[in-house]
C-alpha cells in the first residue's frame, strides 16, 4: 500500500469516526450529561447541576446535541471528499481536508491537554499522523 493509499484511507476512517462521534452525542450521551472527566473538571455530577439549575443542564443537552450534528455533519464531509475527490488527487480537496482537519485536532488536543482529559494522548497521535500523512502526499497534488 503506497503512502498515498493510506492517507486517503486514514482521512476517511477519520471521518468515519466524527460521524461515530456525532451520533454518540446526538443519541446515547444526552441522556446521561457528564462524562467521568467532565465531572473530574467541573467537580459537580449531571445529577448536581440538574438540582442547582435545571435551565443550565437543559442547556447542556442542547450544546451536546450541537456538538454531535457538527460531528457528524463533519465526518460526513471528510468522508466524502477523501473518497471522492482526495483519491482522485484534487488539488482542492487536499486543502480543503488540511484547513479543516488540522486545526480541529489541534484545538480538541489543546482543550483536553489543558483540562486533564483522558483522550489527549489518542488526539496526538491523531494529529501527528494527520501532519505526516498531509506532508507525504503534498506532492501529489502539486499539478
Amino acid at each position: 500500500m503506497t503512502i498515498f493509499n493510506l492517507a486517503w484511507k486514514f482521512f476517511m476512517l477519520l471521518g468515519v469516526v466524527f460521524v461515530g462521534m456525532g451520533l454518540y452525542f446526538l443519541l446515547i450521551r444526552p441522556a446521561f450529561i457528564m462524562q467521568p472527566e467532565d465531572v473530574r473538571v467541573a467537580k459537580l455530577t449531571g445529577d448536581q447541576i440538574k438540582s442547582y439549575s435545571p435551565d443550565l443542564f437543559l442547556w447542556l443537552t442542547f450544546v451536546i446535541r450541537a456538538w454531535g450534528s457538527f460531528c457528524l455533519g463533519f465526518g460526513t464531509l471528510v468522508i466524502g471528499v477523501s473518497l471522492l475527490s482526495f483519491r482522485k488527487k484534487e488539488k482542492w480537496s487536499y486543502y480543503l481536508l488540511t484547513v479543516s482537519i488540522l486545526p480541529l485536532l489541534l484545538i480538541f488536543f489543546a482543550i483536553q491537554y489543558a483540562m486533564k482529559g483522558d483522550f489527549y494522548i489518542p488526539l496526538a497521535i491523531v494529529l501527528i499522523i494527520s501532519l505526516f500523512l498531509f506532508a507525504a502526499t503534498r506532492k501529489h497534488f502539486a499539478k
